[in-house]
């Protein structure tokens, strides 16, 4: 009979621990899920603040650095591009 209670004792530990794991990933899912939310946003906020700059730049210390950052990867992302055009046209690149 001890043996039977020791094994229900087991199960019901089992049972537990897994209702916590299930409980905690729960809760997990929703942190990730908020962090997501606030991914988007700061990202849509970058995309609003880059406009207005590329409107009507102003001088800032702090956001200079990042806005000259931002520039210069457009400026290679359109090089690369055009290098990638040549290359569907059959013009050498080098």
């Amino acid at each position: 009979m001890a043996f039977l209670n020791k094994l229900g004792d087991f199960a019901k530990n089992v049972g537990d621990k897994t209702s916590d794991m299930v409980s905690v990933n729960k809760l997990n899912l929703k942190i990730n899920e908020q962090n997501k939310k606030m991914k988007e946003a700061k990202e849509r906020l970058g995309d609003y603040y880059w406009k207005m700059y590329q409107q009507n730049p102003w001088s800032d210390a702090q956001t200079d650095a990042e806005f000259n950052i931002i520039q210069e990867a457009e400026d290679e992302i359109k090089n690369l591009l055009s290098q990638i055009s040549a290359i569907k046209k059959g013009e050498d690149t080098k």
